[in-house]
């Protein structure tokens, strides 16, 4: 399961994905990974995968053709 990171104007700035041991169904394992950020975030933390999250609704961050304006005829 995934958690985001969100910054100061609500925009997801960083990917965490933890879970607990043990087959369980997703209810549990959200509510696993909610007790776990609210009770010893810093160790939950430091075991998550990180990824980094692109927003590709916005032109931040394009790259190529894309952003680049088109010459008028």
């Amino acid at each position: 399961m995934n958690v985001h990171e969100i910054d100061e104007a609500g925009r997801v700035r960083l990917g965490l994905c933890f879970a607990p041991k043990g087959s369980l169904v997703t209810g549990d394992v959200m509510l696993a990974q909610k007790i776990a950020l609210e009770t010893f975030e810093r160790r939950a933390l430091a075991v998550a995968n990180r990824c980094l999250i692109v927003d590709l609704r916005s032109n931040a961050g394009r790259a190529g053709r894309a952003n680049t304006p088109r010459p008028s005829t």
